[in-house]
């Protein structure tokens, strides 16, 4: 085989991924991103349940009803030896849903056992709205005032790790800089931009599971900013460490909303090859208080 037939095979390989659309018909749970979700079909990342979980947002105790269908409508069982894995192939597409609990006479019909609002999964794409302020403008500052605060703590914080510094800052940018394309990426995911909001829909739930011709694929778009040097596990938790400090500062009485941004974190990292224990530390470390 020639190099250039190699080189093409490689690339041919990188570009082979795994699509998972959210397919769920209980009412309590939305889809939470954007579909299709998009993974590398090299096994860098395994489907297990609590990746999953992370990725659709789904709690804890919703996980062990998750159920995976193919595009023939197929239940995909979990490998043999791990009951927590699926071995999903690339270059196919995959229905993640979840096994709608029958209720028992009495019951709520949605079975939702949720008490606490602040536990509320709020769809990607609404977080937004949980921004203070009263008006468009004045919510879309309050996000850059986070990205500010979260990137000044990056490049001045007299605590921030040198290590980690060294991973962020250079020469050729600012934390001003860094901060404003984080906030470009934060509108658009969190429903400022166009491509996400719902203004023609008042129904959220629609809204959430709304599949848009050209709608980003999230996984591969984070996945392809953030290099393997910058998403080890010790530099994730400072990130956290970091953002979590900057959240209570900038919005210390918005429960739902220090919630909803702590669901999203679990997401963006649902999208590197991380193992089950290091998500369930990172889980730990986000909704600790």
């Amino acid at each position: 085989m020639t190099s250039t037939a190699k080189e093409d095979e490689s690339v041919s390989k990188q570009n082979e991924t795994i699509k998972m659309y959210w397919s769920s018909s209980n009412l309590r749970q939305p889809s939470y991103c954007p579909t299709p979700v998009e993974l590398p079909g090299n096994n860098r990342i395994a489907t297990t349940r609590i990746t999953i979980a992370h990725i659709f947002a789904i709690q804890e105790s919703d996980r062990p009803n998750i159920s995976i269908q193919d595009s023939d409508g197929t239940i995909i069982l979990p490998i043999d030896n791990d009951p927590n894995r699926w071995n999903l192939q690339p270059q196919q597409d995959y229905y993640v849903t979840m096994v709608v609990v029958e209720s028992s006479p009495g019951d709520d019909e949605t079975n939702d056992t949720r008490e606490d609002e602040d536990d509320t999964v709020v769809c990607l794409r609404n977080v937004f709205h949980l921004f203070p302020g009263t008006t468009p403008d004045e919510q879309q500052d309050r996000i850059q005032d986070l990205s500010t605060n979260f990137y000044h703590k990056i490049w001045h914080g007299p605590d921030t790790p040198s290590d980690f510094q060294s991973k962020f800052v250079t020469k050729f940018s600012s934390a001003d800089i860094q901060a404003f394309r984080q906030f470009n990426w934060h509108a658009e995911v969190f429903g400022a931009s166009p491509m996400y909001s719902h203004s023609t829909n008042d129904d959220p739930s629609s809204a959430c599971a709304a599949k848009d011709e050209g709608e980003r694929l999230l996984g591969a778009k984070t996945m392809a900013k953030h290099p393997p040097n910058r998403m080890t596990m010790k530099y994730s938790k400072t990130w956290i460490e970091l953002m979590k400090e900057s959240i209570q500062e900038e919005f210390p009485d918005h429960i739902l909303l220090q919630n909803a941004l702590g669901t999203y974190w679990l997401h963006f990292f649902a999208m590197f090859p991380y193992s089950d224990e290091e998500r369930k530390d990172l889980e730990t470390l986000i909704r600790s208080p």
